[in-house]
């Protein structure tokens, strides 16, 4: 039995060979031999192998692989990775003398009783000499940088399950981790390790997270905006439709007819009566707030016959274009109020919106007026709340949130934070939280931070080079004294981009060739700077 195998080499390139050629490669590699081409294509990483009958079939599979195109190699080396754990473990021990010299020779079986095991054996002259080709393999495995990432919720498997299990640690507990992922977990009493890089909240919100204090210390803060919007616009709908139709009081009424038998039917036809409520068709709906979710349940609403109000001063144009054309777009929020019979929030909570729904704003509310509130508990003030429903002015609340003083209320309809609570809205959460910060590891790119700048680039790290990800303050000539210190350190900049977002700034820098450690101290050590991180290509 032989092997062909894959490596990928110090220039980003894949090397293509037999068992005989490993050999000889892993002990150039350990050596620094051969010649100056050779010296440039150094093996880095045991990227694939198939166990072949002979020498002669892997020496032809060698050739037939060799003359595929870079992308059909690739596609199998990402199916078959996998093997390379099951490698590990079967290489067990290194053979005695043999009359092959220098050639690998790999056989199943053994007088030993160990059947089952794969014996290697380089031709050594000494029982227990070491094997390079074992020594490559565990070698590499361990130099490979492996993320480790904490889970602080259950987190979907479906998206956990893109985190390659050869690149990534995940795990609930752990020392170090390298990011959190986050759903619901109340991060702002933690003590985070310096050795976190990013935080991904699966969902939308980030209350639950320290925001300004992760901002200050570089760590990035990702979320998820439209992955679960279905799910909280379907959920939206039906309060609407809840808080029109008492049909959980008429549920709950219905069941005390158990038992009456016969009767059961006259007595529902005569008890119906006090379950009556209005159509929603034809009825104003207030959206404030018109992003994913909101332009969503504004267009929905549209369909079932509603006439929309929308308010949102910070309206995106793609959100705009996403709108149906028939939704009203209010210049203030007392429009919204004024014109409103029912009225859906969809804003994240600031120290701006934080109580926007109050005694105030309440004052100036259709009588009547039912109020939806599936965005965040505290843009309501449940006191001034209460004593509109109390009297009247408010016909009815539907609230994702449960509050002590809101659950007994017969006009409210508490949830318990059901707004993403599918296994597609899971699912999709945990996808795009997981792209995300697979994208910030392992190339520097931020999408959908909450805290710091979108700063992509296409480009691939340089090979042999390093991409130098700074995290800095948005302030002037910051820019010019990183170029003087990567010139001053002889380091070529093949290609920069620099985003700012307020009063912090992104800067990735890619050069050609490793950055010292003296030089990432320096540059750790400017006051403008909030952290720097070097990925190698």
């Amino acid at each position: 039995m032989a092997f062909m195998y894959i490596l990928k080499c110090s220039d980003n390139s894949y090397y293509v060979g037999s068992t005989k050629d490993l050999t000889r490669r892993v002990l150039q590699h350990k050596n620094g031999e051969g010649s100056e081409y050779t010296k440039r294509r150094l093996p880095v990483e045991l990227v694939y192998f198939e166990e072949c009958q002979s020498i002669e079939t892997a020496f032809l599979r060698e050739k037939q692989v060799q003359g595929w195109s870079r992308k059909k190699r690739e596609a199998l080396i990402n199916h078959e990775f996998e093997k390379l754990e099951t490698l590990s473990k079967k290489v067990v021990s290194t053979g005695s003398t043999t009359a092959n010299g220098e050639n690998l020779v790999v056989s199943t079986g053994s007088t030993t009783g160990s059947g089952e095991n794969l014996v290697v054996s380089t031709g050594s002259t000494t029982e227990n000499s070491e094997n390079p080709v074992i020594e490559f393999i565990e070698t590499t495995r361990m130099e490979k940088k492996m993320y480790k990432i904490q889970t602080l919720n259950k987190i979907s498997s479906t998206g956990l399950n893109n985190f390659s299990r050869d690149d990534y640690e995940v795990a609930s507990e752990m020392n170090n981790p390298d990011a959190i992922l986050v759903r619901s977990a109340d991060m702002h009493e933690m003590s985070l390790s310096d050795s976190v890089l990013a935080v991904a909240r699966a969902g939308a919100g980030t209350n639950n997270i320290p925001i300004p204090a992760l901002t200050d210390k570089g760590v990035v803060v990702f979320n998820t905006p439209g992955a679960n919007a279905n799910a909280v616009k379907e959920l939206v709908i039906l309060a609407i439709l809840l808080s029109s139709r008492p049909v959980i009081n008429a549920n709950a009424w219905a069941k005390t007819l158990s038992g009456k038998g016969d009767e059961i039917a006259d007595l529902a036809e005569k008890g119906k009566s006090q379950f009556v409520g209005p159509e929603v068709k034809g009825k104003t709906l207030g959206v404030i707030g018109l992003g994913a979710i909101g332009a969503m349940v504004a267009n929905l609403a549209i369909k079932m016959g509603m006439n929309v109000v929308g308010y949102d001063p910070f309206l995106s144009v793609k959100a705009a274009w996403e709108l149906d054309h028939k939704v009203q777009h209010a210049e203030t929020l007392d429009t919204v109020y004024a014109k409103s019979d029912y009225i859906t929030i969809h804003v994240p909570q600031t120290n701006d919106t934080k109580g926007m729904i109050n005694a105030s704003s309440i004052k100036t509310m259709k009588d009547g007026v039912r109020i939806i509130n599936i965005a965040r508990g505290g843009l309501v003030n449940n006191k001034d709340i209460l004593e509109a429903l109390d009297s009247g002015k408010v016909s009815c609340m539907v609230t994702d949130f449960c509050a002590d003083e809101l659950l007994n209320h017969p006009k409210v309809i508490c949830m318990p934070h059901l707004g993403a609570s599918t296994p597609e809205a899971e699912d999709n959460c945990a996808i795009m939280a997981v792209t995300q910060l697979k994208d910030f590891l392992e190339s520097g790119n931020i999408v959908n931070s909450v805290n710091y700048p979108k700063t992509v680039t296409e480009n691939p790290i340089p090979a042999g080079g390093t991409r130098l990800c700074i995290f800095h303050k948005n302030v002037p000539d910051v820019i010019s004294k990183f170029t003087t210190m990567l010139g001053e350190s002889k380091l070529n900049i093949a290609g920069m981009i620099n985003q700012a977002r307020g009063e912090v700034a992104y800067n990735m820098t890619d050069v050609n060739g490793d950055v010292p450690e003296e030089l990432l101290a320096k540059l750790n050590a400017l006051d403008t700077v909030i952290r720097v991180r070097a990925i190698k290509g």
